[in-house]
């Protein structure tokens, strides 16, 4: 499901997402932020490196600027599980989610945010789907934030014919058995717990998902 501009103005800047990213909670070693670096589709050792943001970047803008030149322009991606958020953030998304949780009651593994940044073209892991062993799966809700966002989708049926998918960044001959969604700042996207996806990215584009 998409809804390209759905709200008047998005739930945040792009300036205050930076913020949080940078505030101490999330940068210190904390067992509930899982923070990773994909540098052409390889994981990186981001302890001890330069490639999490820095309060000296002030911006996504600046922070991109400094990863290009460190990594010669190489396609990079900085994800951010976990994300510890502000009250005014916190609170816009339990007004968002307040006749979901009337309707469903609130979610006994409640919920939780994540960010995907940098000047990658795909998702490094290819198409994946949120069902991780031994935790409940996760729906998603997406909100672009400067730019635009396009994420392919696929039913766990398809998928289940088509075992070359789980993980494939080059998935052009299934393109038919998909749904492209696509939403600009201010927009939204969702896709339930079993779809399996990949996000498609121009590179610069600011957003943050909500999983639940």
């Amino acid at each position: 499901m998409a809804f390209k501009n759905s709200f008047i103005d998005p739930p945040i800047t792009a300036d205050k997402l930076f913020s949080i990213i940078i505030n101490d909670f999330n940068i210190k070693n904390n067992s509930l932020v899982a923070k990773r670096f994909y540098l052409e589709r390889n994981k990186q050792k981001l302890e001890e490196s330069d490639f999490y943001p820095k309060l000296e970047d002030g911006s996504f803008i600046s922070y991109n600027r400094r990863i290009n030149s460190l990594c010669d322009g190489k396609e990079y991606v900085l994800i951010i599980d976990g994300l510890l958020v502000n009250s005014s953030l916190w609170n816009w998304t339990y007004k968002f989610l307040q006749n979901l949780y009337n309707s469903l009651g609130h979610l006994n593994y409640g919920h939780s945010y994540s960010i995907f940044y940098g000047n990658y073209s795909k998702t490094p892991f290819g198409v994946h789907d949120h069902n991780y062993p031994g935790e409940p799966t996760q729906s998603a809700f997406y909100f672009p934030i400067e730019g635009s966002k396009s994420m392919r989708i696929w039913t766990p049926e398809i998928v289940k014919r088509n075992k070359k998918l789980r993980g494939s960044i080059q998935y052009e001959e299934f393109i038919e058995d998909s749904t492209l969604l696509e939403a600009e700042a201010g927009g939204m996207l969702y896709w339930p717990s079993d779809r399996w996806h990949i996000g498609d990215s121009k590179g610069g584009d600011v957003s943050f998902s909500k999983l639940l």
